[in-house]
């Protein structure tokens, strides 16, 4: 029995592991600055309402709340001159496009057939590495300010390439089919439960927004007036519900992880080299498909 072949990030070329990280990299602080900014916008709604409390500090009140709105704006002109939106959907596009080449090389599939000189098939694989680079050539250098270490051909791409064609196949089948099935049904769940739990929470924002103003009316000098704030909490979920796009994205998620599903159906049919080279990119196709989608979407905002 030969030993089972496990295919790792590591495993993937150079520029697939630094397109991935400058990607994550700029997702983490692309939300971390949109978090920030919206808690100090709320922030700088809910300040004033607290001078009817304390009329001596009604100018330091004042003073915070600007800083707030200052350093809202000042977040906002950063986020727009670092790009990091764009950081973000280009080097995940090159990294998804790197790795819909890597299984292609891998398995053998057209362009990269197993009938063709090594060194034919590497110079071929190189030069189109190099065309999803140059695609999105601005982005060189955050590409390159990531620690990602490696080879664009590594020893485990070879190995399966390498591998007879029912190997290959299962490879292909466990690792990249079946390992994509399940991210996009955990993603589709996960998306579901926090579009529900996000419009409950923009709900309940605008349930206690109208209640305040009528609190503030029958009460103004024992309540403070928090309906901006809240109208401002709503309007902050609202605008967070649009980055993260969790409806759109659990549609699209579970719609991707059904298609997987009936594309796997079709195992017991592949049995050839030219079967598995259509086989996967058919396959390919179907995931570059949700893929390309989700930067149209993104590109939108």
């Amino acid at each position: 029995m030969s030993e089972k072949i496990s295919i790792k990030d590591s495993d993937l070329p150079l520029l697939f592991q630094s397109a991935d990280k400058a990607s994550l990299n700029a997702q983490k602080k692309n939300i971390i600055s949109v978090k920030v900014n919206l808690s100090l916008l709320c922030a700088a709604a809910f300040l004033p309402a607290l001078a009817v409390f304390f009329d001596e500090y009604v100018v330091f009140i004042g003073v915070v709340s600007s800083i707030a709105l200052i350093f809202s704006l000042f977040l906002t002109g950063v986020m727009w001159f670092a790009g990091l939106d764009q950081i973000w959907f280009g080097a995940r596009a090159i990294a998804e496009s790197v790795k819909t080449l890597t299984w292609r090389y891998m398995t053998c599939a057209e362009p990269y057939f197993n009938t063709l000189p090594e060194r034919e098939v590497d110079l071929q694989f190189a030069s189109d590495l190099r065309k999803v680079l140059k695609e999105r050539k601005y982005l060189s250098y955050s590409l390159g300010n990531t620690d990602a270490v490696g080879e664009e051909i590594s020893e485990k791409m070879r190995q399966v390439r390498k591998s007879p064609v029912e190997e290959r196949k299962k490879i292909y089948f466990t690792e990249r089919l079946e390992d994509q099935k399940r991210w996009y049904s955990k993603k589709a769940n996960y998306n579901k439960g926090a579009k529900d739990k996000w419009f409950f929470a923009i709900a309940l924002s605008q349930i206690i927004a109208f209640l305040s103003i009528f609190c503030f009316i029958y009460w103004p000098k024992f309540v403070p007036n928090l309906t901006p704030f809240f109208a401002a909490l709503a309007s902050s979920f609202i605008a967070w519900l649009q980055v993260k796009q969790h409806q759109e994205l659990a549609q699209s998620y579970n719609l991707a992880s059904h298609e997987l599903g009936f594309i796997l159906a079709q195992e017991r049919h592949v049995r050839t080299d030219e079967d598995l080279s259509n086989f996967v990119l058919d396959s390919e196709n179907a995931i570059s498909r949700e893929h390309t989608l989700w930067i149209a979407r993104r590109d939108r905002i």
